[in-house]
């Protein structure tokens, strides 16, 4: 009973402060669409969103990219493209490109850059041109993600709202497939499934990152918890409750890059139907005073072979750890 009520308690919190969840927009309009329109000077946010925000990837300029296809292109280092749009208020917007579930640093303009930073004013749409900047095993396709958070110069901690929110950033996880390679998709698992503490069944699914370490709890973090430098900290994680996925792997960041996760990029999840899993993740706090918000995204399936679609992938709670 007790799950139940933390169940609709989180929901009305989701309500009262994830906000920016209702403003996101990854909606495409076709053109032959009728009585829907997009924003002026805006090619995909609807009119009417007027504060949301949007972000694509594909590799043909250009082009509406297509939800049900793949993003092909000849070589490793191809050329590729993201669209941001954002409206109703300046914000700035991070991007990180993973390969295989590893952050790589990409190429704009001749720059590189781990993670690119972009300052959006309230009427805002851009095509980026960009190139991965490390060389892939051409000889078999990849899986890409890629990510937009906004507020990306701000900190959770300095919220006007009273609690967190999971409605900051867009991510789209997909096959990058090279032409030549014998259309294969191998992707080695290059970590050991996750031990959970705990698998038990409540209405909810997703990823939570919180420090609830005495009676691990599901509960909303809290907006701002201390570290110290280089300090080995748990914290708790609840992952699953999902019905169509066996696998999840979970990615965990810090200011705005990719952080290691119990001394590996990322973790894996072997998971029952509708059943959420809790146990401890551990991450090393960097050798810099400072504050950082931990960001990070659950995906389901990430070794599927299916390549017939680009899945959106669902964020964890945001929260700002201060490092002393």
């Amino acid at each position: 009973m007790k799950k139940k009520i933390l169940c609709i308690f989180t929901i009305i919190l989701t309500i009262l402060a994830g906000c920016a969840k209702e403003e996101k927009s990854n909606i495409e309009v076709s053109d032959d669409e009728v009585g829907i329109e997009t924003m002026e000077g805006m090619n995909y946010l609807v009119a009417g969103n007027d504060y949301g925000f949007y972000f694509d990837v594909y590799s043909k300029s250009g082009d509406k990219k297509n939800n049900d296809s793949k993003i092909s292109v000849n070589n490793g280092n191809d050329n590729l493209y993201f669209m941001i749009e954002n409206a109703g208020e300046d914000r700035q917007i991070a991007v990180q490109i993973f390969i295989d579930y590893i952050q790589v640093p990409i190429i704009i303009e001749g720059e590189m850059y781990q993670t690119f930073f972009v300052d959006t004013d309230k009427s805002f749409s851009k095509e980026f041109c960009f190139q991965i900047a490390e060389t892939l095993d051409e000889s078999v396709d990849h899986k890409i993600m890629a990510a937009m958070t906004v507020y990306s110069d701000k900190y959770v901690k300095d919220s006007e709202l009273e609690y967190t929110t999971n409605g900051y950033s867009i991510a789209l996880d997909a096959v990058l497939d090279i032409a030549g390679n014998t259309d294969q998709f191998i992707m080695n698992k290059l970590y050991n499934y996750e031990n959970p503490r705990e698998s038990y069944k409540d209405m909810w699914y997703g990823v939570l990152i919180n420090t609830e370490l005495q009676d691990f709890k599901r509960r909303v973090p809290n907006k701002e918890i201390i570290a110290q430098k280089n300090e080995r900290k748990d914290f708790v994680y609840h992952v699953g409750g999902y019905d169509d996925c066996t696998e999840a792997l979970v990615i965990l960041c810090m200011g705005m890059e990719q952080v290691d996760v119990n001394q590996q990029k990322y973790m894996l999840f072997k998971l029952e139907k509708g059943k959420i899993q809790d146990g401890l993740v551990t991450i090393t706090m960097p050798d810099e005073q400072g504050s950082y918000d931990l960001t990070g995204w659950i995906i389901k399936n990430p070794f599927s072979e299916e390549k017939t679609e680009i899945n959106s992938v669902s964020d964890t709670w945001r929260f700002t750890i201060n490092v002393t």
